[in-house]
């Protein structure tokens, strides 16, 4: 097979795939972590009697709300799960691909491996589609 494909389509795509899902990850981690920490420092602060407490604890019941809201419109936990998946998909064709194992181990092969690298993107953009629908919809 001329290595253009692989260096110029399949390398970008797990590169990508696999940056997209560790941002998203992180961003998926760093908000639930604050959401978290919020929701457990309003528990002791509404114990208190002073008004400053009173305001740091809707303060604090805000940013749940809204971490909880951006959470639910970026979908980040399910765009790294995608990304991570596709990614996955990916690497192990070319690995299947490059040890000659099945389906790669034929005269077709660098068909079925063009083929199977191709549907493996479109299911992709079309679980990605999906997913850009739900994130378009009101709740």
């Amino acid at each position: 097979m001329d290595e253009k494909y692989i260096d110029e389509r399949l390398e970008p795509k797990i590169k990508w795939h696999n940056e997209k899902s560790i941002r998203s990850k992180n961003k998926h981690y760093t908000l639930k972590t604050i959401e978290i920490t919020c929701a457990l420092l309003i528990i002791p602060i509404v114990t208190f009697e002073d008004d400053v407490f009173k305001y740091l604890a809707m303060l604090f019941s805000f940013i749940v709300a809204s971490l909880a809201a951006l959470q639910e419109l970026f979908k980040f936990k399910k765009t790294w799960i995608l990304c991570r998946n596709t990614y996955e998909k990916l690497c192990s064709e070319k690995a299947k691909y490059y040890s000659n194992a099945q389906p790669y181990n034929n005269e077709n092969a660098d068909e079925a491996f063009v083929l199977n690298i191709e549907k493996i993107l479109t299911e992709e953009h079309s679980e990605w589609t999906t997913l850009q629908r739900q994130k378009s919809k009101p709740n």
